[in-house]
């Protein structure tokens, strides 16, 4: 037996509904594919402590926020979506978006990944050192600085290396220290090294380094792969470089032993 109903809308306008069959309601049609058909808009109120929207169940059924989906308003200036016991997705009357997948530090990139899903990407930065920088970590070495480049030339017989304080902010994630020099000579290696001292602490601790025998005439670069978090509270950070044999332990320096150093990048995130 079909029944004829009618619904009040906001509007003052009268709009006729059809019950079809138990559990289905129609606009009027005689027949519907679906459990509710509804032609135009349907407007959902808000009341005292809820705002307006439709919820989804899942598979449970249940009456737990946590089981299934609600897409509506956030508050009386957002809309969004509700999922996974949280707010996921809204937008503001201002046309902004949010989503917690992209929330972090700082503004990043958005990239779309190959299966479509959104993420931000890092915001990594570059802290550039000239090598004015870094001094002897001796009382009498023979160096000179011409302009922006460092000529080093030690004292033959001292073991004497080079130091560069290393600042920058709190919280960042060291990806990679690139150095760029020349060197003179292939029969003797240079170390360069990140070190960290305790504040609290009298000897510093090696982070990590990497060697260089490489002789060439021109400038070249090499990389210091990392991955560490810049404590500032804890510790002072210094690059160093000193000369080596092939196994990385101090030798002494010679006559005409030297390089040229511009200086160093820092690459990190934040």
């Amino acid at each position: 037996m079909k029944t004829l109903i009618f619904l009040f809308l906001s509007l003052s306008v009268y709009a006729q509904s059809i019950l079809i069959e138990p559990s289905q309601i129609g606009d009027g049609a005689s027949s519907v594919s679906a459990t509710t058909l509804v032609s135009n808009r349907l407007r959902l109120k808000s009341n005292i402590g809820y705002t307006a929207g439709l919820w989804m169940n899942n598979s449970a059924n249940s009456t737990s926020i946590v089981n299934g989906a609600f897409w509506g308003m956030k508050n009386d200036l957002e809309s969004g979506v509700w999922i996974g016991n949280s707010w996921r997705f809204w937008i503001n009357t201002n046309g902004k978006l949010f989503s917690t997948s992209l929330a972090g530090t700082g503004t990043r990139l958005v990239y779309a990944n190959a299966d479509g899903s959104l993420s931000a990407g890092t915001s990594e930065k570059i802290h550039a050192v000239s090598a004015l920088n870094f001094k002897a970590r001796s009382s009498n070495p023979n160096h000179r600085v011409i302009l922006s480049v460092l000529d080093v030339y030690g004292t033959p017989g001292e073991t004497f290396g080079f130091v560069s304080p290393l600042e920058i902010e709190n919280g960042a994630i060291v990806n990679k220290i690139e150095i760029e020099f020349k060197q003179y000579t292939a029969s003797t290696y240079f170390k360069f090294s990140l070190f960290r001292l305790s504040k609290f602490l009298a000897a510093p601790s090696s982070i990590a380094d990497v060697q260089a025998n490489l002789q060439h005439p021109y400038f070249q670069l090499i990389n210091m792969p990392l991955s560490e978090i810049i404590d500032n509270d804890q510790y002072n950070y210094f690059i160093y470089f000193d000369p080596v044999n092939s196994s990385g332990s101090p030798v002494p320096w010679i006559d005409n032993l030297s390089l040229t150093l511009k200086g160093y990048k820092v690459y990190y995130s934040l």
